[in-house]
């Protein structure tokens, strides 16, 4: 169901992305992405706390401890309106000065710059305060309902895509309401779901300081990495907007909305993964621990390879015949966050491992050092004038470096094996990476020309070649069979339930 509902929430977001773009206009659709993008910068405690909650939430979960569960889930919600309090406080004063002084926005568009943020400051609220339930929902391994949720989500963007069609003025203000409204639907759904499912979604008052001491201290070096990786996407973002504008905003947020969906499909495997490898670890079962985090390495590389390489190789007319309008520096910025998403496929399960180990303290000083240091080169770069893509550049040796550390550090702990990732992971995928970029070029250089019907031969020539390298190089003889054997179990449910009993 997880990839029934991916497959529907790309084909929507980009759908209306493009209708986003043409409504909104290139420079209004870029002041969206860079207030926006402000706001989720002076949120970043949401993030470190999210962190947190899930972790609690799994590792008592595994224990099944549901008394403990239900004091984390009412702990979290109260620690959840303090911070709600300050980050209204300090957006509302601090951050609209820094709006009104130091943003490069069109005059024309102040005003509806403002109400963006003001919008984007409450439907951040709202998304912080779906974590205990979403964490609830995923530590019971409920993904039909969350990918249900989602499916909803993306059919009320699309709505809200529709109402911009048939507004005559005001469309940035009203496109920030209307996503602000969308997400109060979307946490009314789970309080809904969660409060009549689970028992472990109610409210007490819990005497337990214990409970906050531990919640407070995990998100507290959590809060270092996470606070650290939004100051990095976000501050980047902003800096962008002083020295090149809107329109170079809007370009990077058309890059993000490619990687966001390619970060979707990875997503739907991680989602499923991170309560195992929690709860795994939790019970001491370190061995099959490592050997689940090898196979979520190679399925989280698998699902973005066969999505990323296409794009990859066909980037400009993908772009063209999406948009029609094409920003400058878009193609490029594309190009450099599909990179992002690769590296970021083999960065996500290290950080799950190191949050079931539960030791932030060290990782997030160092990862939240590098990712730090990439804003203040991106500024010295600009400063010195150049081009925009470089914070893209320095992003990904960023991402490189706390890679690097994550790798050592686990290893140190005891929880990763170098030789067994190099030798069932690194190896297979980078043989599936050279024999791609192989085929794929000869492909570009055979089907040459401008037309819809070449690039679309190109696009599924370059996803077949991904395809079929993965199935012959990247999953054994054992796992091809395991996976045959479950596509024919849904093809034909019943046939296999007539063998069974027949048995």
């Amino acid at each position: 169901m997880l990839f029934i509902r991916t497959g529907i929430t790309v084909i929507v977001s980009l759908f209306t992305s493009r209708i986003v773009l043409q409504q909104l206009g290139v420079s209004d659709f870029g002041v969206y992405n860079v207030v926006g993008g402000f706001v989720a910068l002076m949120a970043f405690i949401q993030t470190s706390f999210i962190h947190g909650i899930q972790r609690f939430i799994n590792f008592f979960k595994a224990k099944e401890d549901d008394d403990a569960v239900i004091e984390v889930f009412s702990a979290s919600l109260l620690i959840l309106f303090v911070l709600s309090a300050i980050i209204i406080l300090f957006g509302e004063t601090v951050g609209m000065w820094f709006l009104d002084n130091y943003f490069n926005i069109p005059y024309q568009s102040m005003s509806d710059a403002r109400w963006v943020f003001h919008f984007s400051l409450l439907a951040s609220i709202i998304s912080l305060f779906q974590t205990p339930f979403t964490s609830t929902i995923i530590a019971n391994e409920d993904m039909q309902v969350y990918a249900y949720v989602s499916i909803v989500e993306v059919a009320m963007k699309l709505l809200i895509a529709y109402s911009l069609c048939l507004a005559t003025d005001d469309r940035l203000m009203l496109y920030a309401a209307l996503i602000c409204g969308s997400s109060m639907f979307i946490l009314l759904c789970y309080i809904a779901y969660c409060r009549k499912k689970y028992r472990t979604c109610q409210i007490r008052r819990v005497r337990n300081t214990q409970i906050y001491k531990d919640l407070l201290s995990f998100s507290g070096w959590s809060f270092v990495g996470s606070s650290a990786n939004i100051f990095s996407v976000q501050g980047v973002n902003i800096i962008l907007n002083i020295f090149f504008g809107t329109v170079v905003n809007a370009a990077r947020g058309i890059a993000v909305q490619i990687s966001s969906q390619l970060d979707n499909l990875i997503n739907n495997i991680q989602v499923a993964m991170n309560p195992q490898l929690i709860q795994l670890y939790s019970t001491g079962r370190i061995s099959q621990m490592r050997e689940l985090l090898n196979d979520n390495f190679k399925w989280n590389f698998f699902m973005m390879w066969v999505a990323g390489f296409p794009i990859l190789f066909n980037t400009k007319d993908v772009l063209w015949y999406w948009l029609g309008e094409v920003p400058e520096y878009t193609i490029v910025f594309t190009q450099l966050v599909i990179f992002r998403c690769f590296l970021k496929v083999f960065e996500r399960p290290l950080i799950t491992s190191q949050m079931a180990h539960g030791r932030m303290k060290f990782p997030s000083i160092i990862t939240g050092g590098f990712l730090i240091l990439e804003v203040f080169f991106a500024w010295v770069l600009f400063k010195n004038g150049y081009p925009p893509y470089w914070a893209f550049v320095l992003d990904l040796f960023a991402i490189v470096a706390c890679i690097v550390y994550d790798v050592v550090y686990l290893k140190i702990k005891g929880v990763f094996s170098i030789r067994s990732v190099f030798r069932s992971v690194l190896l297979p995928c980078l043989v599936i990476v050279l024999l791609c970029m192989v085929a794929g070029t000869g492909v570009s250089y055979i089907l040459i020309g401008q037309s819809f019907w070449i690039f679309a031969a190109r696009l599924i020539m370059d996803l077949i070649i991904a395809a079929v390298s993965i199935w012959f190089i990247g999953i054994s003889k054992c796992q091809r069979q395991t996976l045959i054997a479950q596509i024919v179990k849904r093809l034909h449910p019943h046939d296999c339930k007539q063998i069974e009993t027949n048995r």
